[in-house]
């Protein structure tokens, strides 16, 4: 059970990236090459299990999401008129990107944790 806990986060950082991957091509008609390389890199991660590039990962998706996070909201309230279709917006990528922030913490946590020497 504590290795589906430890790959859950990685699952679902490989979703939203495809998320990501079908919305710019759906609404750009481009192929968004940042996205394609976080499928594929997450997913090496998931099959080989790198105990360091997990850490970098998880930093990384911690900045991101954290970063998200901030900016969906400062977007929100810096908009001149609000509506209840901006506010249900603003609470959908609030809770998309502070469970990923949540999910990447815990992948900090967890690869803290794996690579910290045993001391006596």
């Amino acid at each position: 059970m504590n290795k589906a806990f430890r790959i859950i986060p990685i699952f679902f950082f490989i979703l939203l990236a495809l998320f990501w991957i079908a919305e710019s091509y759906l609404s750009l008609g481009i192929i968004h090459y940042p996205a394609s390389s976080v499928v594929i890199l997450l997913a090496i991660q998931l099959i080989f299990n790198s105990k360091f590039m997990g850490l970098l990962y998880s930093v990384v998706l911690l900045m991101f999401s954290g970063y998200m996070l901030v900016s969906s909201l400062r977007d929100y309230f810096s908009t001149a008129l609000p509506t209840d279709g901006t506010f249900r917006f603003m609470l959908i990528k609030s809770a998309l990107f502070g469970t990923a922030l949540l999910l990447a913490s815990l992948m900090l946590y967890h690869y803290f944790k794996v690579l910290k020497p045993n001391n006596p």
